[in-house]
């Protein structure tokens, strides 16, 4: 996934070069991508799972997701539900630090490379050119689809439907980084990290994969998912990757061209 990137090579923009990647970075000046990379002061990496970023790193900074998988999590009466997972190119914590509340738990799924920058460096960088601060407003649209596909996707859809539904999306949102969507879909994930992704118990998550592979649609071996039909993968999750790349209709300027 991290070998050929789209758009801006690992030595050119060695942290930042998933921002945006396969969306709108084609349409930003090489300029204001050299900005968004230098308001990373600092890189730090994560080898294990399940690590709460959130006790790794200071309270105050904005965290920028290098590389690797983290999870959006909330935990309730000792029960943990996955609310989304992030991948490479995504700041994590923007709302958090708008809004100065904790929000979800950020936690990885496997090893991660962080990037931390100041929020004033980046507000001040937004007041002062307004591509960036497009670029920025454009990322928080786009992660607000995901978050409201996800919500509609619990409450409409059967537990085979619903990891279907994250498989294909996890895929189309590595393609974005990556010059396509990988064949293999190699993931971290334990049967556990499903079962919480999509609202049921590890049993009911073991009876979903069985379906998938009983019908034909895919295999999951140790969190790695085999599929020889993705178009088929995708009806049968009702998967439109459409909400990946669209903007509302206000977000004028953040159209790609």
């Amino acid at each position: 996934m991290d070998a050929d990137l789209r758009h801006a090579s690992q030595s050119d923009i060695p942290t930042t070069c998933a921002f945006l990647a396969g969306r709108l970075r084609r349409t930003m000046a090489t300029g204001d991508l050299d900005r968004i990379e230098q308001l990373i002061t600092e890189k730090r990496s994560f080898t294990g799972r399940l690590i709460d970023l959130g006790t790794e790193l200071p309270a105050d900074a904005g965290i920028y997701l290098a590389s690797g998988l983290v999870l959006r999590t909330a935990i309730r009466d000792d029960n943990r539900s996955i609310l989304g997972i992030h991948p490479p190119g995504d700041f994590l914590n923007l709302r958090e630090l708008a809004l100065g509340d904790e929000g979800a738990r950020l936690t990885t799924a496997g090893p991660v490379t962080i990037g931390l920058f100041e929020p004033d460096a980046l507000h001040q960088t937004m007041r002062d050119n307004g591509a960036i601060a497009n670029a920025i407003r454009a990322a928080g649209y786009f992660e607000m689809a995901v978050q409201q596909k996800w919500i509609q996707m619990l409450q409409q859809s059967g537990a085979g439907q619903r990891l279907a539904h994250v498989i294909c999306e996890l895929r189309h949102r590595l393609g974005q980084v990556s010059e396509q969507p990988p064949r293999v879909l190699r993931t971290p994930f334990t049967q556990y990290d499903f079962a919480d992704m999509i609202g049921v118990s590890a049993i009911h998550a073991n009876r979903a994969v069985g379906k998938l592979k009983k019908e034909g649609f895919c295999e999951v071996r140790r969190g790695d998912v085999y599929c020889g039909d993705w178009p088929a993968l995708e009806r049968f999750a009702q998967f439109d990757p459409a909400y990946l790349y669209a903007l509302p209709e206000p977000a004028i300027g953040l159209t790609p061209r």
